[in-house]
């Protein structure tokens, strides 16, 4: 089985751009080995304003992959932060609900009950 051959868009434009400047599909065939129909095909794209460079479908895999990253950080950061809070409201809750009687205390708030 034979290995598929890629081109980069730099390299398709050149032969394309052979093309119009007065070589023929069979002679570009030829000199570069590729298939007629294929040139054919580059030069159809290339007219329609379609063979540009772009990112390649592994950087837009990339950055799909890094903008769900992202929005994961997000969310995390945000969970992180609310049970900080949580935990922090819980501390002040807890420290103002628990009071611990002793005889001292006792007589205290007693005295303080009477005057």
């Amino acid at each position: 089985m034979k290995n598929r051959r890629t081109f980069t868009v730099g390299f398709k434009q050149q032969v394309v751009q052979e093309l119009l400047g007065g070589s023929s599909v069979g002679q570009a065939s030829r000199k570069y080995e590729i298939s007629a129909s294929v040139i054919r095909r580059w030069q159809e794209r290339y007219l329609g304003g379609k063979l540009e460079e772009g990112p390649t479908s592994r950087e837009k895999a990339l950055a799909s992959r890094v903008g769900e990253l992202e929005r994961m950080v997000g969310r995390l950061t945000m969970e992180n932060d609310f049970l900080k809070k949580a935990e922090a409201h819980r501390r002040r809750m807890k420290s103002a609900n628990t009071c611990v009687f002793t005889a001292k205390t006792l007589a205290e708030s007693r005295e303080a009950a009477n005057s």
